[in-house]
């Protein structure tokens, strides 16, 4: 954990100090879904981590959104004969600081603030204690970093990966670029 978050600061002291331009301009509306690699929960997966993200390129460089995310697992314990399923959503806002590297090519850094949803349903068998202990919802408030890099092939549509503590630890997705709009309340 020591070397991710001394990697991570020397990603930040890096971009900081080049001279690097925008990939986005002030007022486009960003768009995107990305499939994850390395979930969050534990066991079989049932669905792969999947995610939606809508962005508003407050200024050039300086990038705010909303995320939203969700995958499911199947676990089993052979001693207590049970079989469950868990499920993780995941919704949140988000901000980036972006660097364009080249034309089409740009980096980024930024902060999530979120709430997680964590849920367990009995598929299969009994608890021995009479009680349904996995049928909760567990929830928390969630802070997270993330570093990623965008390719435009287009000025609309475009790739992204991004690595970071959210519904996985890796994503991968598309990106649209929806355009210039004005917000009302900016």
């Amino acid at each position: 954990m020591r070397n991710l978050k001394s990697l991570f600061v020397l990603i930040i002291l890096f971009l900081g100090t080049s001279n690097l331009t925008a990939q986005f301009k002030s007022g486009e509306i960003i768009a995107g879904a990305s499939m994850g690699f390395v979930p969050q929960t534990t066991g079989t997966v049932t669905l792969p981590p999947i995610g939606i993200m809508g962005e508003y390129a407050l200024t050039e460089n300086i990038i705010g959104g909303i995320y939203a995310g969700y995958t499911s697992s199947e676990n089993s314990d052979a001693i207590w004969d049970l079989r469950w399923r868990d499920n993780l959503i995941i919704i949140g806002i988000r901000g980036s600081y972006n660097f364009e590297l080249t034309k089409n090519f740009d980096v980024y850094g930024g902060l999530f603030y979120g709430y997680t949803i964590a849920s367990s349903v009995l598929l299969e068998g009994e608890w021995p204690l009479n009680t349904n202990v996995l049928g909760l919802n567990i929830g928390q408030t969630r802070l997270a970093g993330f570093v990623g890099a965008r390719y435009l092939i287009d000025n609309r549509f475009g790739f992204f990966g991004e690595l970071g503590y959210g519904i996985s630890l890796m994503n991968v997705g598309v990106v649209v670029n929806l355009g210039r709009h004005e917000l009302p309340f900016l």
